[in-house]
């Protein structure tokens, strides 16, 4: 029997319903579920990370790794000061700082009259001066209308990067220190005499 909590994450596929499809609605919920988790655990040391962030910058990426970890208390964390309230919270900003997945193969059949009626009557002082994609091309219509809610160079600008997967902040992991070239070449030396013996063990 499915949880409570269960059926309110899986609720939201009514706002997802018509705009992806339902085989992909998975590829939607569980990241955002991941990161609000991520988010909600990382939320009581978010202070403190910060905090050792700052004391140990210039020390190092292990010197650093180690501090953060220490201080957020698991073994993970980030250095990022949003979390996913705050960007909420500041749409405008987000805006302007996108990492997006396009609706590949979604059609914008739903909006047809309305985008057709913006195209022709705005033209370019609407989104989609340039022409509409096929009806099939929900992404590229997406992209259209993004593009169209870009800052000017003069007012800052804006960054969005298209991602086809989750994306997780810097320090999302635990650190693994490089091998020494001491023991690189100690197992290199190791390996080599192995080689070397194979000629004889094939011979005897």
């Amino acid at each position: 029997m499915a949880s409570p909590l269960s059926d309110l994450i899986w609720s939201v596929d009514d706002l997802l319903r018509g705009d992806c499809k339902q085989s992909d609605y998975g590829q939607v919920i569980l990241p955002f579920t991941l990161l609000r988790r991520l988010d909600c655990i990382l939320e009581p040391t978010r202070t403190a990370v910060l905090a050792a962030a700052a004391a140990k910058a210039g020390e190092g990426e292990l010197v650093l790794d180690r501090a953060l970890t220490k201080a957020s208390g698991q073994t993970f964390c980030t250095t990022s000061r949003r979390t996913l309230g705050t960007m909420l919270a500041d749409p405008d900003q987000l805006k302007q700082n996108l990492i997006i997945n396009p609706p590949f193969g979604v059609e914008w059949k739903k909006v047809q009259k309305e985008v057709e009626a913006e195209h022709e009557k705005r033209s370019y002082a609407g989104r989609f001066g340039p022409g509409l994609p096929r009806v099939s091309d929900g992404s590229l219509l997406f992209l259209m209308h993004l593009m169209s809610k870009m800052q000017s160079m003069q007012d800052g600008a804006s960054r969005i990067g298209i991602a086809t997967c989750i994306w997780i902040p810097r320090y999302f992991y635990r650190y693994t220190p490089p091998r020494s070239l001491e023991e690189i070449d100690r197992d290199l030396r190791a390996k080599t005499g192995k080689i070397m013996k194979l000629p004889g063990e094939i011979v005897g």
